[in-house]
């Protein structure tokens, strides 16, 4: 039977061609994934630094006096937070509390000289920032943005974040398309499973700006916000890897199961297919 035999042999080659055309394709989806990481260092380059500009710290020596008041307020607003029956309580912050916390506080250690509160404005803070970015990977680089952060402080089912309406980076511009990526900043994501800023945080119902100062308030008649934190900030080019890897992933299982798929029917054709009457 030629016309049988002659089909049986072309279904191993389909599967072949089949799997060759997958492992293009993925080859050509891998090649512009690098192709991307690079633009994306190149985009990064125009409005982030080869190195860091550490922010100054808000050394608290010769201050001791404001120190321990900030410190008595704190602990009078966490002793309220515990108190029974639970009663309204409020915290007011400048940027120079603020700032003593970040320099004064072991707990708030890693935002030291990458994060400094500038000043509270009507209904925004603007903040000094250093933020270490990835560069493009295996290249060995890093790429710091050093810019002036313009955000607006938000509580966010149990977190404080901040909503980044702009970046000022001095002689250069920040795309929006970065800037929609970068906000919402969840600084203290960190602190979510902390013993002592978790749960503070988790009885906030709310917090506002006024009058130059940043207000936290627990009032047990209110509710607290349903808004999603949302997603952390970028970190350079690892993301754009990831997604990369993860789409090649997904490709490869999906032309191996059509040529599974293939080879099974092959398989079944051949074991209900009569045999082949012998040739005299």
């Amino acid at each position: 039977m030629p016309a049988r035999q002659e089909s049986s042999a072309r279904s191993p080659f389909a599967g072949c061609a089949i799997l060759i055309a997958a492992v293009g394709v993925m080859a050509v989806l891998v090649g512009f994934s690098v192709w991307n990481l690079f633009r994306l260092d190149k985009e990064l380059a125009k409005f982030t630094s080869p190195a860091a500009v550490p922010v100054p710290l808000a050394v608290p020596e010769g201050n001791e006096a404001k120190l321990n008041d900030l410190k008595a307020r704190l602990e009078l607003f966490r002793s309220d937070l515990g108190a029974e029956p639970p009663r309204e309580c409020r915290l007011a912050l400048d940027a120079a509390d603020l700032d003593a916390c970040i320099a004064a506080f072991d707990a708030f250690k890693d935002l030291r000289h990458t994060l400094s509160v500038r000043s509270v404005e009507s209904d925004h803070l603007l903040i000094d920032i250093s933020f270490p970015l990835n560069a493009r990977p295996f290249s060995g680089e890093s790429r710091f943005l050093n810019a002036t952060m313009v955000a607006v402080p938000e509580l966010a089912q149990g977190e404080v974040i901040l909503r980044v309406r702009d970046l000022q980076v001095p002689g250069k511009t920040v795309p929006r398309e970065f800037l929609g990526q970068f906000s919402p900043y969840r600084v203290f994501e960190r602190y979510r499973d902390d013993s002592v800023l978790g749960p503070a945080m988790r009885q906030l119902t709310g917090l506002e700006i006024r009058d130059g100062r940043v207000i936290l308030r627990a009032n047990p008649g209110e509710k607290k916000p349903a808004t999603s934190p949302g997603h952390a900030a970028p970190d350079g080019g690892d993301r754009t890897l990831k997604l990369a890897g993860l789409a090649a992933c997904l490709f490869l299982v999906f032309a191996g199961t059509v040529v599974l798929l293939g080879l099974r029917k092959t398989a079944r054709r051949k074991s209900s297919s009569p045999p082949d009457e012998p040739q005299l």
